[in-house]
C-alpha cells in the first residue's frame, strides 16, 4: 500500500472513530492493514495454526481497545504494536494459551474481516517469493 492509500485509509478510520462508529473503524482498520499484519505474524510464528491464533487474538484486542486509542500515532503503528505484543505473549506463555481463546462468534463483525485477512495470500507464501526465500536459506 502506498503512502497516499495509507493516508486515505487512516482518514477513513478517523472519520468512523470521530463519528462514534467504532465497529466501522475497527472493520476498516482490519480490512486495510489486516493482510500485512497477518503476514508479519505468520512470518514470525512459522506455524499456520499458531499464526491464526495470534492473529485472532490481535483482532479481538483491536476491537476491544479501539475506544482507548488516543491518536498519538497512526492506527497502523498502533496495530503493529498490538500484533507484536500478541505474538510475544503467545510465545512467552504456552501454558496460558487455552485460557486466552475467545471465540470469534463473540464478535460476529470481526469474523468476516479476520477470515478475509487469513485468506489473502501473504507475500512470504506466494510461490515466487517463497522460492526466493528458500533459495536464500539454502
Amino acid at each position: 500500500m502506498d503512502a497516499s492509500a495509507r493516508a486515505a485509509l487512516e482518514a477513513e478510520i478517523r472519520r468512523h472513530f470521530d463519528a462514534g462508529d467504532l465497529a466501522a473503524a475497527a472493520t476498516a482498520a482490519l480490512r486495510g492493514y489486516g493482510p500485512e499484519i497477518y503476514g508479519l505474524v505468520a512470518a514470525v510464528m512459522r506455524d499456520h495454526d499458531a499464526a491464526e491464533d495470534v492473529y485472532a487474538e490481535f483482532s479481538l484486542e483491536l476491537w476491544r481497545y479501539l475506544p482507548r486509542f488516543r491518536w498519538d500515532a497512526s492506527i497502523r503503528t498502533w496495530a503493529y504494536a498490538m500484533a507484536r505484543r500478541a505474538t510475544a505473549r503467545y510465545l512467552a506463555a504456552p501454558a496460558q494459551r487455552p485460557r486466552r481463546r475467545v471465540p470469534l462468534s463473540d464478535l460476529p463483525e470481526a469474523a468476516a474481516v479476520v477470515a478475509a485477512a487469513r485468506s489473502s495470500t501473504a507475500t512470504w507464501r506466494r510461490s515466487e517469493a517463497r522460492a526466493t526465500v528458500d533459495q536464500l536459506r539454502a
